[in-house]
């Protein structure tokens, strides 16, 4: 069997039309701050190493990002776009390891991709990106309530 002697060729035009519609896609999120931190979160799958644990933890500070209401605008954003707030609410509550393969894959190429500067473009995500999500959500857990109970700290909505 003889291999594609034009491989690279048609690779190289299925990633362009594949980057653009992700780009396409990602311009959605652009909307709203939460979105982009939403964005700049999942990249943890690429760029820092993880466990389980430490997962849940970007997780749940993620959870400030998407109001609880699916029938929120941001959720329509999302759910109209890539999906990324479910999937990361999914995964925090199976853990990495339990999530389904294809959904673990779907998240990591996003994440890639988004790091990718020469792919994602104006969308990639760097340093500023990270503190800027950092930020807003220092500021967030400085306006909520704090509940102690016995063996955890709880934070509560505003």
């Amino acid at each position: 069997m003889q291999a594609f002697r034009d491989f690279p060729v048609v690779l190289k035009r299925h990633t362009r039309l594949f980057d653009d519609y992700l780009r396409t896609q990602i311009a959605k999120y652009t909307v709203d701050d939460r979105l982009v931190d939403l964005l700049t979160l999942l990249t943890i799958f690429h760029e820092v190493p993880h466990t389980d644990e430490r997962l849940s933890y970007n997780v749940r500070a993620s959870a400030f990002l998407l109001p609880d209401d699916s029938r929120h605008p941001l959720w329509m954003v999302d759910d109209a776009g890539l999906n990324i707030g479910i999937l990361l609410f999914e995964t925090g509550q199976r853990g990495l390891t339990n999530m389904p393969r294809e959904k673990r894959r779907y998240l990591q190429m996003l994440s890639r991709f988004l790091v990718d500067k020469k792919r994602s473009q104006r969308f990639s995500v760097d340093g500023e990106n990270y503190a800027w999500a950092a930020l807003r959500y220092l500021e967030h857990i400085s306006s909520a309530r704090w509940v102690f109970s016995s063996d955890s700290l709880l934070l509560r909505g505003r």
